[in-house]
């Protein structure tokens, strides 16, 4: 019985997969050491996602009387005007919008899933706070500074 001529190739693959004993090569220490190591991703802070940078003076939209700022030690973290509210964050400057009647008593302010709320320390009491929560997250950072609204 004739054997079928393309199997001679197939048989020759399947050996050349399967070396014989003693044809194996063993892998070296470097080798072993370099598959054994485990590379760490550096760790992020997850507070990052809501730590506010300073707004930088074409960033305000204190357009006249009635806006609102919140000052820490580092500059302005967020300004209000009309409508709405600008804070920065990751270098991008947000756009958020007022839930409530925002105002010299502090107001909550919302874009996506980033959350800011400003209060009063009370009278008399210092300093005011402003809270940053990523809802997404549950990242949430806590500022200290003044709450001030009117003309600049």
């Amino acid at each position: 019985m004739r054997r079928p001529i393309f199997l001679i190739p197939a048989l020759m693959a399947v050996s050349a997969c399967n070396p014989a004993p003693g044809d194996e090569q063993s892998p070296n220490t470097q080798q072993i050491e370099n598959l054994s190591k485990i590379e760490e991703e550096p760790k992020a802070d997850p507070r990052e996602s809501v730590r506010l940078q300073s707004l930088a003076t074409e960033d305000l939209l204190l357009g006249g009387d009635g806006g609102c700022r919140f000052t820490a030690e580092r500059g302005i973290l967020l300004a209000t005007a009309g409508e709405g509210a600008v804070a920065r964050l990751g270098d991008e400057l947000r756009t958020l919008i007022p839930n409530g009647s925002p105002g010299p008593s502090g107001g909550f302010y919302e874009q996506g899933q980033m959350s800011i709320s400003v209060g009063r320390g009370g009278e008399g009491a210092t300093p005011d706070r402003l809270a940053v929560t990523n809802r997404r997250t549950g990242a949430h950072v806590v500022e200290r500074g003044a709450w001030e609204c009117g003309s600049p």
